[in-house]
């Protein structure tokens, strides 16, 4: 690749962190630039002041003749205004190629009435929110109107370019309904058109991503943070700082969500293009919310980078960003292999007391000796002599990574305490989920928890009969005993169980997301019926316990939703449970869900096998649906060695829930079958559970079987013995049923599943149970 000339445009925090990118390439491009300050880590990259071109202005046609006198091999625009402004059309007349689109594609993010447009017109209206658009010289009722149509939370947002500081929030910035017709006005004495949206509930990210005009790679995504003050409050700024984790993912995002998001992004940029017959070839940022019912929304497009989420994302790029612009710029964008660090990443933006208000006043400050100076990223300030001069805006950053978003956080805040001068004001939380000097500090955050319970209450009352006496909220739950004893002509009695869903959590959530603790609850009520089912039981009523070293309230939702989902498939109320979070006693975005069924018998219903099993009697065996909740320890260090060469049909068998089997054994019952033994094969294997159901003097005699999948791919990626597979796992077959060979084909006909898996015998052998 030949050397090569590259103009920035602009000299903000963004642009800082572009050219520091383009300074680490083999190829050495040589950095020049044309801004409005004389951004001092910008001009430490340039190879001769004279290719620093400062103005007060941008001029379209001053930056081409800057372009043109220089040689320059492409150009990479940095604030929006430009691509407003045609710059990128100018350049291209002159046969310079640029990093950034034309004035007409450009229009995502110049227009917002155009991109909401854009995505009604190629089918992703369901990407956008409940939105109406209005004109500046419309009667003021009308947009009133519809506000109260919205009700207390809605968005009115400025068509235009205003710096990230045109959308206003009901209620955050716009306390009072007044506070709201003020700022219409504003908008309509300013002559420009603006929208009203629904205010979306949920969690933000951002997704920047590369277009060549025909292909996209996209990098990891990315949250920022545009209020002021912490706990995301105060006014709206252009951003004070942003987050990315070591996992290139968000904790409230799984990977489905982000295939959502390249969609929107692809779908949108290739109508754009069709609609236009022009090739976009820059970047392309996209702005979404994961709402609380867990839908995308395109929030806004940017037509460039992001500032400052740019500036993480550049900070853990291993692939040289020379090398992807240029194979942009030759449309071979699909070659380039994107490459991160696994690290986290926290951005912090020191700015001047009075910021956004007033960024007039200027002032005068040095940066102490020892302060690291490679993780600053310099941006409103200028450097005269020895003294860095504020221009009132964002004045400076500091960038730092860790192997956690915790450690990125400490280093982030190490160095701005050192350099740090008192004038200066950044968001310290930022980086950091929790309050200084609450209980949330000490990692309880009790206003959440509160919250995510309140989140669970539909799924929970939706299961609960009228025996349910208690109400929300109540200390204790209370089930009344009347109805079911006036049903019963015999002494019924309680029975209970109590079980967890282990390390399952932890895998089913690594492949399946947030859908994957909707498994986790069905298994635990599952699991629990099973267990009390061996006895005969019916259950009546479960309660729940679920905590980690911090609870995500969409985790607690899904979970909670899949234990409703159970109870009401078989009739169960959930009367209650605990949420906690306990960061000393569980690791770090671990949890542990537990759950305790209590169902009732009668000496008539009854399942004794230590009374019933005789010599002779069949052991049959009903399906499972994977290995239930058992032996994930093992599966995720199997699936952990060779997840490359495990089918993603094996990965589905293994997330999936824990089979129930209370419908057939009450069909078997209500068939007039004897069922003289259940055993449910749990923690243990068959070893662990069969001696549970019979006396000293009988035993089990097995005949091995061809294990089904996903069970023959553990046993062979895992190495495992036959015999360790069956002490593990229940190898296909989740419960047994134990029954006078008599009984065996009217069993069969009733079920139509099953296979006979092995018969009782006297004893005479040292162990109860053994295969051959």
């Amino acid at each position: 690749m030949e050397s090569a000339n590259v103009l920035i445009v602009g000299s903000g925090g963004r642009e800082h962190a572009i050219a520091l990118a383009l300074s680490k390439s083999p190829y050495n491009p040589k950095i020049f630039c044309y801004g409005t300050n004389k951004n001092p880590g910008i001009f430490s990259l340039v190879n001769d002041p004279q290719h620093f071109r400062i103005s007060d202005n941008y001029n379209c046609d001053s930056i081409v003749d800057f372009a043109k006198a220089n040689h320059i091999t492409y150009v990479v625009i940095g604030p929006e205004k430009l691509l407003k402004m045609g710059l990128t059309d100018q350049l291209r007349k002159e046969l310079i190629a640029v990093i950034g689109p034309s004035e007409a594609l450009a229009k995502i993010e110049t227009s917002k009435i155009f991109t909401r447009g854009l995505l009604t017109s190629c089918g992703l209206s369901k990407y956008n929110p409940e939105y109406c658009i209005f004109n500046p010289d419309d009667d003021i009722s009308m947009p009133l109107e519809y506000i109260k149509s919205l009700g207390s939370s809605y968005v009115i947002k400025a068509n235009g370019l205003h710096g990230g500081k045109g959308v206003k929030i009901s209620p955050d910035q716009l306390p009072t309904l007044s506070d709201s017709i003020k700022y219409l006005f504003e908008l309509n004495e300013r002559e420009e058109s603006y929208l009203i949206e629904q205010r979306l509930c949920g969690d933000e990210f951002s997704i920047i991503s590369f277009c060549d005009g025909r292909s996209y790679k996209h990098m990891p995504p990315c949250m920022d943070f545009k209020l002021r003050d912490p706990k995301n409050t105060g006014p709206m700024t252009g951003g004070m700082g942003s987050i990315t984790y070591a996992n290139h993912l968000l904790p409230f995002l799984i990977p489905a969500d982000l295939d959502d998001a390249h969609y929107v992004i692809e779908t949108a940029i290739n109508h754009l293009m069709e609609k236009y017959d022009e090739s976009y070839c820059g970047i392309v940022y996209g702005s979404f919310m994961k709402t609380r019912e867990g839908d995308i929304k395109l929030i806004e497009f940017n037509a460039r980078f992001g500032d400052s989420e740019c500036i993480n994302l550049l900070h853990i790029l291993k692939t040289d960003l020379h090398f992807v612009f240029m194979n942009m710029l030759g449309t071979t964008l699909e070659r380039v292999k994107l490459d991160l660090e696994n690290r986290a990443t926290v951005f912090k933006y020191l700015v001047p007391p009075n910021y956004p208000e007033k960024q007039s006043n200027i002032c005068t400050f040095k940066i102490k000796p020892g302060s690291k100076v490679s993780s600053h990223i310099y941006a409103g300030m200028e450097l005269v002599g020895e003294t860095y001069f504020s221009t009132g805006s964002r004045t400076m950053g500091v960038i730092a990574d860790g192997s956690s978003l915790k450690d990125a956080n400490t280093e982030c805040e190490k160095e701005i305490i050192l350099f740090l001068d008192t004038y200066f004001y950044h968001r310290y939380d930022i980086g950091d989920e929790y309050s200084v000097n609450s209980y949330k500090s000490s990692g309880v955050d009790v206003e959440k928890m509160d919250n995510a319970v309140l989140s669970i209450k539909k799924s929970v009352e939706n299961t609960q009969t009228p025996a349910v006496l208690s109400k929300w909220g109540d200390y204790a739950g209370i089930f009344s005993l009347n109805q079911l004893l006036s049903q019963l002509n015999e002494t019924p009695y309680l029975v209970s169980s109590v079980d967890g869903v282990g390390t399952k959590n932890i895998f089913t959530k690594e492949y399946l997301g947030y859908e994957g603790d909707t498994v986790c609850g069905r298994d635990i009520v599952n699991h629990c019926i099973n267990d009390i089912l061996v006895k005969g039981a019916k259950p009546l009523f479960f309660l729940d316990y679920y905590a980690g070293s911090t609870v995500d309230p969409e985790s607690l939702k899904h979970y909670v939703k899949g234990i409703s989902q159970s109870c009401m498939e078989y009739g169960v109320s959930i009367l209650g449970g605990e949420t906690a979070e306990m960061p000393t006693v569980y690791n770090e975005g671990h949890s542990d869900m537990v759950g305790m069924i209590v169902g009732y018998l009668t000496e008539s219903m009854l399942i004794d096998g230590k009374r019933d099993i005789r010599d002779g009697d069949v052991i049959y065996g009903l399906s499972s649906s994977g290995p239930h909740t058992n032996g994930y320890s093992l599966v995720r260090k199997i699936i952990g060695n060779c997840k490359y060469r495990i089918a993603n049909s094996d990965i589905k068998n293994l997330v999936q829930s824990h089979r129930c089997y209370y419908n057939e054994i009450q069909l078997l019952r209500d068939g007039g079958v004897k069922i003289n033994g259940l055993v449910h094969i749990t923690g243990g294997g068959y070893k662990g559970n069969v001696g549970r159901v019979l006396t000293d003097e009988l035993g089990a005699v097995f005949k091995t079987w061809v294990f089904p999948e996903p069970f023959n791919t553990l046993q062979r990626e895992g190495n495992i013995s036959t015999e360790e597979m069956l002490d593990t796992f229940n190898c296909g077959y989740g419960m047994l049923v134990i029954v006078n060979e008599k009984e065996l084909e009217k069993m069969v006909k009733i079920l139509g599943e099953g296979a006979v898996l092995g018969r009782i015998v006297k004893r005479g052998i040292s162990k109860a149970v053994r295969f051959y």
